[in-house]
């Protein structure tokens, strides 16, 4: 089962790299200049919505895998701070009930990650919009600076009672 889970992040990472690559593409375009498009690959809407359900989908949606990843551990990292905060505060609660000994730091462990936990959906739902965005710019710029297209051709003919079907490829050179 752990090779299993091993080859698929391997190969989400493998696929993913070539087609968005947000470190590169910030330095070169900035996300203000976006304005939306009717062929756009990545959509900024549904990556923040898909960021705030769970924090790094957006990321991952958005061609960039590993940084979707990242914000994901760091998010389940702020929550299991929170939860034991929440445990140990009921700990001492309880103390005198069960007899257990007194489990200090709970409210602060409760209240900093509960903290870290909303600072990472915030920041992971802007870090989403903004990694769409980018991305779907320097797409842009990679399709309209292709010299040739390739797609393929597939035309239906029913001119004789026998019906045909052509297929092909057909090669597109822009100059």
């Amino acid at each position: 089962m752990n090779k299993i889970c091993i080859l698929a992040i391997a190969f989400i990472f493998i696929t993913a790299s070539g087609t968005a690559q947000y470190r590169v593409n910030k330095l070169k375009y900035d996300y203000h200049d976006y304005t939306r498009s009717a062929g756009d690959r990545y959509d900024p809407i549904v990556a923040g919505v898909t960021s705030s359900l769970l924090p790094g989908l957006g990321q991952i949606i958005s061609g960039e895998p590993g940084r979707g990843f990242v914000f994901m551990g760091a998010f389940a990292g702020c929550a299991a701070i929170y939860i034991t905060g929440i445990v140990r505060t009921y700990d001492v609660l309880g103390a005198g009930i069960s007899g257990e000994d007194v489990k200090e730091g709970g409210l602060s462990m409760m209240l900093l990650g509960g903290t870290a936990t909303l600072g990472i959906m915030v920041w992971s739902v802007v870090d989403a919009v903004r990694v769409a965005k980018v991305n779907n710019l320097a797409w842009r710029e990679r399709e309209l600076s292709s010299i040739f297209e390739i797609e393929p051709f597939i035309n239906f003919i029913n001119y004789t009672p026998v019906s045909s079907v052509q297929t092909g490829v057909t090669f597109k050179l822009i100059f």
